[in-house]
This record gives C-alpha cells, structure tokens and sequence, in this order.
C-alpha cells in the first residue's frame, strides 16, 4: 500500500495582497509566549476565507545552508529581489499598523529584520536541497499577531517555507 500526501495552500502573490481582506480574531492565551496573548489572523474574500495568510513569492540567486537546527537561505541584493523584499516588509507592516489602529503598542517587525539582513530562516526539512539555487519560490505563512503583556510589544506569528525545491 502507497499513500501519498498531498499538502495546498491557497496563496496570494505578494504583488496583490490587499490589506482590507484581513480579520482579526480576538485575543486567546498564547500557548507559545509566556505572559502574553495571541490574535488569530482569517484572510477572506469573495472567494474563500482561511486561517492564517498564504503569501508567495520567488527570489533568485539564493544560497540554502544548513544553521544549527534550522537552514538558512541568503539571498543576493539585487533589484528583482529588492522589490520584492520591499514588498514583503511593506506587508508587515499594513498588517501590523491595521492592528495597531486599535491597540497603543510597540511594533515589532520580525520579518523585516529577517530580510533587512539578507537571509531568511526556515525549520528542518529533510527534502530541501543545500547549495547554490538560481531561483526559489516561498511561501509566507502569518498565523497571526503576538502581544506581550510586560512590554507593550507586538509583532507577526510566522514562518517561511520552500515549495519548489526539486531535484
């Protein structure tokens, strides 16, 4: 007996993310952060609503490297991949102000920093492929918002993967 796993994720291109097709949910205990609470994000639109916002995007000239327990994926400074990376931090930030619209706290932009230092980090997958890509598509999955309780912060719970690494 073979069994294949298929996994979808239904996503938006970074290009067209629109900022009023976002929900927040009200705020839960988090389970994550110690003393702090969580929001759960719903993208919906006229077509489908999900648990969470699927962003794609495709960066070139890329190198993936294994970094302790995660895999690292630096990526040239180039102007394909500056517009892009400009529109991706452009995203954090239209989620976390809409948010901040209705709370008086402190941004943190995780995502930004991230990609301001030329890489983006990724958790162990056995099927990624190290080395030199010349281009490689992610995904950019936001589950939601994080706020401290202490320090009056908050930022984007999130995580990158690759979905085209083939061999």
């Amino acid at each position: 007996m073979v069994i294949i796993l298929c996994i979808m994720f239904l996503s938006v291109n970074h290009k067209e993310f629109n900022p009023h097709n976002i929900i927040i949910s009200s705020k839960t205990k988090n389970n994550v952060m110690v003393g702090s609470d969580f929001h759960r994000l719903i993208f919906s639109d006229e077509y489908c609503s999900t648990n969470g916002i699927f962003i794609n995007f495709s960066l070139n000239n890329i190198t993936i490297e294994k970094y302790f327990n995660k895999i690292k994926c630096n990526f040239e400074s180039n102007s394909n991949n500056n517009i892009i990376i400009s529109n991706i931090k452009a995203i954090e930030k239209m989620i976390l102000n809409k948010f901040k619209n209705l709370q008086h706290l402190n941004l943190s932009c995780r995502i930004q920093e991230q990609l301001q230092n030329g890489f983006i980090k990724l958790y162990g997958d056995d099927a990624i492929r190290y080395g030199r890509h010349s281009n490689i598509n992610f995904l950019l999955k936001i589950s939601g918002i994080w706020v401290t309780n202490d320090t009056n912060e908050f930022g984007l719970t999130f995580r990158f993967f690759i979905f085209n690494n083939q061999h």
